[in-house]
């Protein structure tokens, strides 16, 4: 079952709860991170390393059922870590 899917030209997916996909990159490692929800629209973001790969997909453990989270991934290319995506949010269920 898809919960998420936002198509642009970085596609982002997410299935089963905790599986997230981006559009592939040749050569490049792909890092993801995960954020509870701000408390309030102030508040900063609090990151968490969820995954470094070599494949464009990874799953996010330690997810909460029926809480927002955001994600945001950013690719390594010849050792360069390129800019972090706009933060995602989906509601884990």
């Amino acid at each position: 079952m898809i919960i998420y899917e936002m198509i642009r030209e970085d596609q982002f997916v997410f299935f089963d709860n905790v599986d997230a996909k981006v559009k592939a990159t040749k050569g490049a490692l792909y890092i993801f991170q995960t954020s509870p929800d701000p408390v309030a629209p102030a508040t900063t973001y609090v990151w968490t390393q969820a995954s470094v790969v070599k494949k464009c997909k990874a799953t996010l453990a330690g997810l909460v059922v029926g809480k927002k989270i955001w994600v945001r991934f950013a690719l390594i290319v010849k050792n360069v870590q390129q800019d972090w995506s706009d933060p995602m949010s989906i509601v884990v269920t």
